[in-house]
C-alpha cells in the first residue's frame, strides 16, 4: 500500500503527513485552508486543493481534524461517497464516542475498511514519530493500517470495536486534564504559603505520587511555557465529549474559565494563570 491521502494539516496533521512522506509513501495532502501551506513548505508539492481529486485513486485515507463537526463535514458530506469498497479509511481525529460509532456504521455500509485510530501525544511526539495509537475496528483493517500508523508513531494498541478508540483516547485526555488542573492549583497554593515553588516541586517530584506528565507540566508552568502544544480549547472540547461526573465537570469549569479569560489558544499549562 503506497498511495495515501492525508486530510487535515493542522499542527499535528502536518507533522503526521510529513512522517508518511519521510517513510517513502506516495502522499497527497488536503486541507480546508490551503492558503496556510506556503510554497516553501515541504508539504506544498503534495498539496491537492480539490478534495475529490485528492482522494481519487488513494489506497488509504487518513484524517486528522479538529472535532466531530469537521470530521462529519469531510467524511459524510464529501469523502465516503467517493471511495471504492475495500478502501482503507482511518480517522485519527479526537471525536466523540457516538460520532465514532456512527462513522464506523456508515463506512461499513459502503464496504470500506474503517479504522478509528486516535492517538496520544502532542507536537514533540509527532515530530519524533513517537505517537501512540489506539486502533479500533475489524482486525484485518487494523492490521492493514498498522504499517501506516507506525510510520507516524511508536506503538499501535488494538482496543476493540467501533467507539473503543474514542473511549480510550477521551479517557487519556480526561486523566491528563485532571492532573494538569490539579497541578496548577497545587502550585499556586504552594506559592501562597510562601514557599519557593520550584524548590518544592523538585522535592515533590522525587516522590512516587507525581506522574511523569504532571511533573513535566508543573515545570512548564513554573518556567512560563504556555506556547500551544495541547491548547486549552481542545482539552475543553475533549472534556465535553466525555460523559463526565463531578470531577471532570469541575475541570471543565476551569477550562471554560480559561477560555473566557482569553487563554483558549494557549497550552493547557495556562490554567496556572487563573486565580
Amino acid at each position: 500500500m503506497k498511495r495515501i491521502t492525508f486530510l487535515g494539516l493542522g499542527a499535528m496533521g502536518s507533522r503526521m503527513a510529513q512522517s508518511l512522506i519521510d517513510a517513502g509513501f506516495e502522499v497527497t495532502v488536503w486541507t480546508r485552508s490551503p492558503g496556510r501551506i506556503s510554497p516553501e513548505s515541504p508539504l506544498h508539492p503534495h498539496l491537492q486543493p480539490d478534495l475529490a481529486r485528492a482522494v481519487k485513486g488513494a489506497e488509504a485515507i487518513i484524517s486528522m481534524v479538529r472535532d466531530d463537526e469537521a470530521s462529519r463535514e469531510i467524511w459524510v458530506e464529501q469523502v465516503l461517497p467517493l471511495l471504492a469498497p475495500g478502501t482503507l479509511a482511518i480517522e485519527s481525529s479526537t471525536i466523540s464516542v457516538d460520532h465514532a460509532r456512527e462513522m464506523a456504521a456508515l463506512a461499513a455500509e459502503r464496504g470500506l475498511a474503517w479504522v478509528e485510530a486516535p492517538l496520544s501525544g502532542s507536537l514533540p511526539q509527532a515530530e519524533a514519530k513517537a505517537l501512540i495509537f489506539f486502533a479500533a475496528g475489524e482486525a484485518s483493517a487494523v492490521d492493514a493500517a498498522t504499517p501506516l500508523l507506525l510510520a507516524m508513531g511508536g506503538a499501535v494498541h488494538p482496543v476493540g470495536e467501533a467507539g473503543a478508540g474514542a473511549v480510550v483516547k477521551l479517557a487519556v485526555n480526561a486523566l491528563l486534564g485532571v492532573q494538569v488542573a490539579a497541578v496548577a492549583e497545587i502550585l499556586r497554593w504552594i506559592g501562597d504559603q510562601g514557599l519557593d515553588q520550584a524548590q518544592a516541586w523538585e522535592v515533590i517530584g522525587a516522590t512516587p505520587v507525581l506522574s511523569p506528565v504532571a511533573k513535566i507540566n508543573g515545570s512548564m508552568m513554573l518556567n512560563g511555557q504556555f506556547a500551544p502544544l495541547f491548547p486549552v480549547e481542545l482539552l475543553d472540547k475533549d472534556l465535553r465529549y466525555t460523559e463526565s461526573g463531578p470531577v471532570l465537570e469541575a475541570i471543565r469549569a476551569r477550562t471554560s474559565e480559561a477560555i473566557s479569560a482569553g487563554l483558549g489558544g494557549e497550552n493547557m499549562t495556562a490554567l496556572f494563570k487563573l486565580p
